[in-house]
């Protein structure tokens, strides 16, 4: 069973590994909810 101990653990074990990404509002895409839109990254 998945549990939030088991999640803080992955967490931490793929912290060097997992990179960030800024994600952008789009309040104009439906504002009754939170829309964010992530940027694409081609490397």
């Amino acid at each position: 069973m998945l549990t939030l101990d088991r999640i803080y653990q992955a967490s931490y074990v793929l912290k060097n590994v997992v990179r960030t990404t800024d994600l952008i509002p789009a309040p104009n895409i439906n504002p009754l909810s939170n829309v964010y839109l992530k940027r694409r990254i081609c490397s």
